[in-house]
């Protein structure tokens, strides 16, 4: 808990502000007019929590010479200071709300970006989700670094392998016994006797490559309404050219308010069931059902090219390979095709269907929506990459196994020394293949792609993990806002909340909806901007904070700081705001409440008070300083909120009682108090902003059925007590500032003032 202020220097008009005097309890109420530095304080505890100074070198007192400098005492004496632009420590257990908490998370003026909606995320999750998001991320990053390996290494690798390709170059064996190994080639040619047998044995075919058009899709995905609209109005161009008339635009146009859909107006004949007539509105119609066709086409498309089977004809077609590599290793030096990359292919292929028929079915249900992002339609292309290698991979095996064969068949037709020339650069190729320098590059080429696979394997896991617990706490925290939202009287809600990976972080989507009608975040109408009022948009975001605050399952060890809640408020959901801190306070470890409403900061004290809450209620206040700076001191709630009528009221009172020794104070509130009596006893019948005197000779004229009349014994008595309280005012009694007023008869006229008064 937050104990004692002890200095804040430097920052905003709290240039030299010390505290160490006021110590705060378990319910703090600070209380201080508009721009003495509520905001900056909040802004100082928001910094603690954070540990980011940004905010408070920012707001450096611009004529002071104070470095920015803070003394924040908590339990137990121990103390945690901010100088030199860094926090001791930070204590995270501050939550702010404020301006800075609104523009963060809510909006900015009169817009609600995409940024808002990822950092309400992370505000609305809070700690939920901090492991899963570590964890989706940390994937991620994975994912990423592996990919980057394997480029460079590539690179690297594609160095020594010349013009060879990297997949046939790294698929080389080993060559024991260079010497003998050319020996051998040479003792091939006496396999030329039965050159015509061996050359009938079928040769290894590449696998047939998969196709599937990324771009394609993703044209679809993003095809939206106004491309449409601009096809329909291309065919209407394309009828009127037909007609060769330039103004049948404008009588086609004209025309369509005489049509009754069932005769034309023009010749009596019908018009049923022709196109021509309503040519915008049925080939708008045909336009858009070619769209939703392109989409269930693309649907079958990906269904159809990311289809498991697929990669069980690719590992078929290999196993087929592979025979017919066997049948020709007794004549050739060749390498059976491996399954090394199988998994990661179709790791790769699973997650680009999920992804592609994600958004294919988002599509499905928003035909006119651009759905896809530049990051997504990456994604896609490097996830059917990956599928795709396997199969060029194998393939430039099978061509480069094929082209060894090749070799040997044709020095089975007599063209050996060329053969043999290719057969010696083969067997150096292969020789450089296994040095210790390549060995250690393809080895780490081999470790890059086990960590790619794992970490798409990973990131597929806590993406699915993360998107499960971010949906359960979306849910709740929906309905717990709407129930604030009705509580404080508004007539919006908030739709469903989900969650999107559009960018480079998970961020929420949600909607508003006004007496039914859906409110457009941003641009647009009806617009978030024009919709709400300022109070209303102010309680979507007091109603986004208190949901998630409320939901914190740490709430109890929480110091809870509001500043202004009730800006822009009107009495109906003052009085929730009231209701709903008073029920913070039974939960958090400390509320603080700053406020320049000192009447809302008193009901607040009454509230708490009423509620019978463990923990001490201290007031203190923002107050001006010389200089105009602000400090901090003590605070009577109770008199700020007194009326002018009370003040005089209780000036006389506590003299006459004994409890103050101030005569000329007491003197000087006896006029005021006595024309604040007439007007409280007689509403609306004493004329407005008149002396005393004025008034009381309104009284002495008056006249049934006034009820003025009332008040005519009393006249005298009042005339005696203008007369004395009449010398103590500047404004009457050139004299007042000389003139000391006599203790008995300030005493002995007050009580007569109070006895009028209370005779009444």
């Amino acid at each position: 808990m937050l104990v004692r202020i002890e200095k804040v220097q430097g920052i905003g008009l709290l240039h030299d502000a010390r505290g160490s005097a006021y110590k705060l309890g378990r319910f703090a109420l600070l209380y201080g007019g508009n721009g003495r530095g509520k905001s900056t304080l909040a802004s100082v505890f928001r910094s603690s929590a954070t540990g980011d100074s940004t905010t408070l070198e920012e707001r450096v007192t611009v004529d002071a010479g104070h470095s920015p400098s803070v003394i924040l005492q908590f339990d137990g004496g121990h103390k945690v200071t901010y100088d030199a632009k860094a926090w001791t420590e930070q204590r995270s257990e501050f939550i702010v709300y404020d301006a800075e908490f609104v523009n963060r998370n809510v909006y900015s003026g009169t817009e609600i970006t995409p940024d808002h909606r990822k950092n309400l995320l992370d505000f609305a999750l809070g700690d939920s989700a901090v492991a899963a998001r570590s964890t989706e991320e940390q994937a991620s990053l994975a994912q990423q670094r592996a990919s980057m390996k394997i480029r460079d290494l590539t690179a690297r690798l594609q160095v020594y392998a010349v013009a060879s390709t990297v997949a046939v170059f790294r698929s080389l064996r080993p060559v024991e016994q260079p010497d003998a190994k050319r020996k051998a080639i040479t003792e091939r040619l006496s396999a030329a006797t039965r050159a015509e047998t061996i050359l009938q044995q079928p040769l290894p075919a590449e696998t047939p490559e998969p196709t599937l058009d990324i771009g394609a899709v993703f044209k679809v995905l993003n095809q939206t309404l106004d491309d449409i609209q601009l096809e329909a109005e291309a065919a209407v161009e394309a009828h009127v050219q037909t007609v060769g008339l330039s103004e049948v635009t404008a009588w086609i146009s004209e025309g369509q308010q005489f049509d009754n859909h069932e005769i034309c107006p023009y010749c009596g004949q019908g018009t049923q069931g022709l196109s021509l007539i309503r040519m915008y509105q049925s080939h708008f119609n045909r336009a858009y059902q070619d769209l939703r066709l392109a989409i269930q086409a693309c649907i079958k498309g990906v269904l159809q090219s990311t289809d498991p089977a697929l990669f069980e004809e690719i590992v078929a077609h290999r196993k087929q390979t592979n025979e017919r590599l066997t049948a020709w290793k007794p004549y050739v030096d060749l390498s059976l095709l491996t399954e090394e990359r199988d998994e990661l292919s179709a790791t790769s292929l699973n997650n680009l269907r999920e992804l592609l028929l994600s958004l294919l079915a988002r599509k499905a249900l928003a035909p006119s929506d651009q759905i896809a992002t530049v990051e997504e339609e990456d994604d896609a292309q490097r996830l059917w990459g990956q599928f795709l290698q396997v199969v060029t991979e194998t393939n430039e095996l099978i061509v480069a196994q094929r082209t060894t064969i090749g070799i040997f068949q044709d020095s089975l037709r007599g063209q050996e020394p060329e053969l043999i020339a290719s057969e010696l650069k083969q067997l150096d190729l292969a020789i450089l293949r296994h040095t210790p320098e390549v060995v250690q590059l393809v080895d780490e080429l081999v470790t890059a792609e086990a960590s790619l696979k794992d970490a798409e394997q990973s990131k597929k896991t806590a993406r699915t993990a993360l998107t499960a617990l971010m949906t359960a706490t979306l849910s709740k925290y929906r309905t717990d806002i709407n129930t604030h939202l009705a509580s404080l009287g508004a007539y919006f809600a908030i739709d469903e909340i989900k969650t999107n990976y559009m960018g480079s972080a998970p961020r929420t989507d949600y909607g508003i909806t006004l007496r039914g009608t859906p409110i457009k975040l941003a641009g647009g109408l009806p617009s978030f901007a024009t919709a709400l009022s300022e109070g209303d948009k102010r309680s979507m975001a007091f109603a986004f904070f208190v949901a998630s605050t409320l939901a914190d399952p740490q709430l109890d060890q929480k110091i809870v700081v509001i500043d202004d809640p009730v800006s822009s408020l009107d009495k109906a959901r003052r009085e929730y705001t009231t209701e709903i801190l008073v029920r913070i306070a039974k939960q958090c470890g400390q509320l603080i409440v700053l406020a320049h409403d000192a009447v809302f900061l008193r009901d607040l004290r009454r509230a708490l008070v009423k509620a019978r809450i463990d923990g001490d209620i201290t007031n203190m206040q923002i107050a001006r300083a010389p200089g105009d700076y602000s400090d901090f001191g003590p605070v009577d709630l109770d008199r700020e909120c007194e009326s002018a009528y009370y003040t005089n009221y209780r000036t006389v009172t506590d003299f006459v009682a004994g409890t103050t020794t101030d005569r000329l104070t007491a003197a000087k509130a006896m006029r005021p108090l006595l024309e604040g009596y007439l007007h409280r006893r007689y509403p609306g019948k004493i004329s407005d902003g008149v002396m005393l005197g004025t008034a009381i000779e309104q009284v002495d004229q008056a006249s049934p059925p006034s009820p003025l009349v009332h008040a005519q014994p009393d006249v005298a008595e009042m005339r005696s007590l203008n007369d004395f309280a009449g010398r103590f005012h500047h404004d009457t009694n050139p004299d007042s500032a000389s003139e000391s007023p006599d203790e008995q008869s300030v005493l002995a006229y007050g009580r007569r003032v109070l006895d009028l008064v209370h005779g009444a």
